[in-house]
């Protein structure tokens, strides 16, 4: 009988998602692979077909990670849509390399989009309904806001992925001044 596998789908997609974090997506080989893991490449291809399958894998590893961590974890509890976009910001500044993976490479075209990644369009929408403002609004005024704001959002995060010197406090400030209503002295919901 042969010899179990002790190297596992799970190690790998760990070790890939690790070497991503680290060194950025043109690290990604199964050679390199192997390197970290001190094996043959021959592990990586008996529990993936080919890389792109890999890929896919740590992909969605990622976007569970950046939904669970810079999204949806709410730093400030009384407004967690703001929360949302400064988590977002802080992963262009703290993870950039998972920052591109994700938000630059073409692998997602419109996370926001009905068809893709709905799973996550939706943890965000039931992040927003935790926002005492928000949560009186329907799923596709939700939506709708949330859209709309990213799209603000991304820009901000590209700034500061870019260009270091950009103060958190003019990031936070700028969001703020993105959630006011135009004409109004009060802020959009869930920006306070």
């Amino acid at each position: 009988m042969p010899p179990k596998q002790s190297i596992t789908q799970q190690i790998i997609i760990d070790a890939a998602f690790r070497m991503i974090r680290e060194d950025g997506k043109k690290k990604l080989t199964a050679r390199n692979i192997a390197k970290v893991l001190s094996c043959s490449t021959q592990p990586i291809y008996s529990c993936f077909s080919n890389m792109e399958d890999l890929e896919n894998a740590v992909i969605k590893m990622a976007l569970d990670y950046i939904s669970e961590t810079y999204l949806t974890g709410s730093r400030y509890a009384d407004t967690p849509f703001f929360s949302m976009g400064l988590g977002y910001i802080q992963m262009a500044r703290k993870d950039p390399n998972l920052f591109d993976l994700i938000y630059q490479s073409g692998y997602t075209v419109d996370l926001f989009g009905e068809d893709l990644y709905p799973k996550y369009k939706d943890r965000l929408l039931d992040a927003m309904k935790t926002d005492a403002i928000l949560k009186r609004l329907d799923r596709d005024t939700l939506a709708d806001i949330l859209s709309h704001m990213w799209i603000y959002t991304h820009g901000l995060a590209m700034l500061a992925r870019n260009n270091p010197e950009l103060s958190s406090t003019r990031i936070r400030e700028k969001l703020h001044e993105m959630g006011r209503i135009p004409g109004q002295s009060s802020r959009r919901p869930g920006f306070r």
